[in-house]
């Protein structure tokens, strides 16, 4: 089987893959605070029209205090983080692959039928997770390179594909609250790394 490339480029989309997919669910978030201000602030207007107690402009700005900061931060979190990525502040490095998990989610739809039919709470295997002779834990995401014509997969693809031994190029972050975590995780018999750390 032929090897796919990998460079610093593609490290590069595969972090801003995962940064957009990152500004998305923010993105929903941030739209159900604003939905939820909006209907509280209608909720006081109309309440300090029909009755004696008087709403101020404070109690408005009480009310949008938070989506405002949860914005603020969010807007610096996504600049900083695309600055970073720009600047190549991540590095490859080699490891082994020592053991393969599952990682257990409970859903609220298992607990909830688990009450109603007073069974057991239920737990579901979400996610797949990989431990590393070095950088330890790394939960694999859904999606993994992306950019890839041949090898774009999921992660149970990923998982299918790996076993304990395998050699991986460790895509690792080194800067901010992400220092020395796994980003990303490419299979040495998939991809060949074309560059040193000196150069990423």
């Amino acid at each position: 089987m032929k090897k796919e490339v990998l460079t610093v480029e593609s490290c590069k989309k595969d972090l801003l893959h995962q940064l957009k997919l990152e500004l998305i669910g923010r993105c929903v978030i941030t739209m159900g605070m604003i939905l939820f201000c909006g209907l509280l602030s209608l909720l006081l207007a109309v309440l300090g029209s029909t009755s004696g107690w008087s709403v101020t402009g404070w109690a408005f700005g009480a009310v949008w205090a938070l989506p405002a900061a949860y914005l603020l931060f969010n807007l610096r979190h996504l600049l900083v983080y695309r600055k970073r990525i720009n600047a190549k502040a991540f590095f490859v490095a080699e490891a082994k692959l020592n053991n393969m998990t599952e990682l257990e989610i409970k859903r609220i739809g298992d607990w909830l039928r688990g009450v109603w039919h007073f069974d057991r709470i239920r737990y579901r295997y979400d996610r797949n997770v990989f431990y590393f002779s070095s950088y330890g834990r790394y939960v694999v995401p859904d999606r993994n390179f992306t950019w890839s014509d041949q090898f774009r997969m999921h992660d149970d693809g990923l998982k299918n594909y790996s076993s304990c031994g395998d050699d991986f190029y460790l895509l690792v972050y080194t800067e901010g609250s992400r220092k020395g975590k796994v980003a990303y995780a490419y299979p040495a018999k998939l991809f060949e790394w074309q560059g040193t750390e000196e150069n990423a």
